[in-house]
């Protein structure tokens, strides 16, 4: 799929440029359609059990990882600066975590050189803020992207568990993982000197057993 410029800062809602300026700046938002056609989102269920014998007296909660580097291998340098990964993880309608990861933020990042046109009369929005789509609107919120690395599995000889955890899942208990692959922006020069770079992502996960 092709992925165009897009911006958000819960995973819930993407702002996207109906109209621009002369300049190449958006002057007109819209909220971008989950479809397909601008950003890509899928999902997965996930279930934490154990199996074996003694399984069923295992108490405890599972504490879930990135496995590997969510990085696409032979990505575009650009590509990787602009390009998002936002993981969110619910049970019911409760969501219990949101992840929004930033490739590559290099050289001040791709949000340093294609900032987001400061939208005329939207309330509370600052510099360096994202855009997003809430009730309806508009809406702006503070950039939260992190870095992938510190939930992400070190494969060397003295590997540890990584510093943060996507989620903490109890056991027997079905979750869903939404995963998000985007173009923050919303200008068109976001994105339009990326066409046709690729870029394949690969999930993976590692999960450990807390026990009580």
């Amino acid at each position: 799929m092709t992925l165009y410029p897009v911006s958000t800062f819960d995973l819930n809602g993407f702002a996207a440029c109906a109209q621009n300026n002369s300049a190449g700046d958006a002057a007109v938002f819209e909220q971008a359609k989950d479809n397909g056609s601008a950003f890509y989102h899928g999902w997965i269920d996930l279930r934490p059990t154990i199996t074996g014998t003694g399984a069923g007296k295992v108490k405890g909660k599972v504490s879930l990882y990135l496995a590997e580097s969510l990085v696409p291998q032979g990505a575009n340098a650009e590509l990787l600066r602009a390009a998002r990964v936002g993981i969110k993880i619910s049970s019911g309608n409760q969501v219990l975590a949101t992840n929004i990861f930033e490739l590559d933020s290099s050289d001040s990042g791709h949000r340093g050189e294609h900032p987001t046109t400061a939208p005329a009369g939207l309330a509370g929005y600052a510099d360096g803020m994202l855009l997003g789509w809430q009730n309806g609107q508009l809406a702006c919120g503070a950039n939260v992207t992190q870095d992938p690395a510190a939930f992400t599995l070190d494969t060397s000889e003295t590997a540890t568990r990584p510093q943060n955890t996507l989620a903490t899942l109890a056991l027997g208990q079905t979750y869903r993982l939404d995963i998000y692959y985007y173009i923050e922006g919303t200008d068109p020069d976001s994105a339009d000197y990326l066409y046709q770079d690729p870029g394949t992502l690969h999930l993976a996960l590692f999960a450990t057993l807390d026990g009580e």
